[in-house]
């Protein structure tokens, strides 16, 4: 499964509510982008688990975008 794919289905599941199978996808996947990371700090926001996003914006491992911050900014 590609980077896209995966990054789409954690989209899906966070705007869902479903952070536990989004989780899962994310950490699974061999190659993270900022996309990805963006999909799982939105679905956190999105879930109101706002430490778990700010943690996982401490931790990201590739260069923030705008939407990174914007993310970050709604936590």
């Amino acid at each position: 499964v590609n980077t896209f794919l995966q990054t789409c289905l954690i989209d899906v599941y966070g705007h869902c509510g479903r952070m536990d199978l989004a989780t899962d996808v994310f950490h699974k996947m061999a190659v993270k982008n900022v996309a990805s990371w963006n999909s799982m700090i939105l679905g956190y926001v999105e879930s109101g688990k706002w430490a778990n996003a700010m943690d996982l914006y401490a931790r990201m491992d590739c260069k923030p975008n705008h939407i990174t911050y914007i993310a970050a900014l709604k936590a």
